[in-house]
């Protein structure tokens, strides 16, 4: 029975840069979780995790992730990337739930966490039915989930390749992160840019956008600006697109 579960997910790669959480969280609940984010891509594990997957050798970035989350349990980035392909790759829903808890815990003001919270509960629905005798009566429900499952982990892979690039922006050595009481780790969660997560709709444009979010339609460069790393021009938007609304 439990053969019959083998679904195939959408295949887009893990273009996310795990990220390394530096106890930052501890000092600063009120900073924007994507300033966080932002200065973590740039430790070694991680970046070696990326490059892993980059060549398309997924278990050796999910080798890279568990050995930084051994040296340091508190890699918030690190858990969600692990937790996703614990998902997607080895179809291990309880490990992938418990990686998406542990970022939860770490980053309670996450702008992402109504998507996370549905990647839970949508796991916790694949593994009953996985060891359910039931599960040919639940195939099509089965197959929804999978879908919903996949359409939220490539926005969430999307929104961190997009901090990545950015980050990548910054000149080499600049904000070397470090973990807490080291100021120039600090400086770099402040400098970096901070924003909201908004999906494009159907018929909208940068300006209608920046009409919506700024009321005033000129601000569409502000949110060009900021996504560079995934508009190659400001006509270029297309409906479903996950950008990242500077504030």
């Amino acid at each position: 029975m439990v053969s019959m579960i083998s679904f195939h997910y959408m295949q887009r790669g893990w273009i996310s840069v795990a990220i390394l959480t530096l106890g930052l969280f501890l000092g600063g609940c009120g900073r924007n979780t994507a300033k966080v984010d932002i200065s973590e891509f740039r430790e070694p594990l991680i970046r070696k995790a990326k490059a892993k997957a980059d060549q398309g050798d997924r278990a050796g970035a999910l080798e890279c992730l568990n050995q930084a989350l051994d040296q340091h349990s508190r890699l918030a980035q690190a858990h969600l990337d692990a937790g996703l392909l614990y998902d997607d790759f080895k179809k291990d829903y309880i490990r992938a739930i418990y990686h998406y808890q542990r970022y939860l815990e770490l980053r309670p003001n996450t702008e992402k966490k109504d998507m996370i919270h549905d990647l839970i509960h949508k796991d916790r629905m694949l593994f009953a039915a996985s060891v359910s005798d039931q599960l040919p009566s639940y195939a099509e429900k089965l197959k929804t989930l999978q879908d919903e499952n996949t359409r939220l982990k490539n926005e969430l892979r999307e929104v961190r390749n997009n901090l990545a690039k950015r980050a990548a922006t910054k000149p080499a050595g600049a904000g070397r992160s470090r973990f807490p009481g080291q100021s120039s780790a600090a400086a770099d969660v402040s400098s970096a840019p901070t924003g909201q997560v908004y999906r494009v709709q159907e018929h909208e444009t940068l300006s209608r956008i920046a009409a919506k979010v700024y009321q005033n339609p000129g601000k569409w460069k502000l949110i060009y600006d900021a996504n560079r790393g995934t508009l190659t021009s400001p006509d270029k938007v297309r409906v479903g697109q996950v950008l990242i609304i500077p504030r």
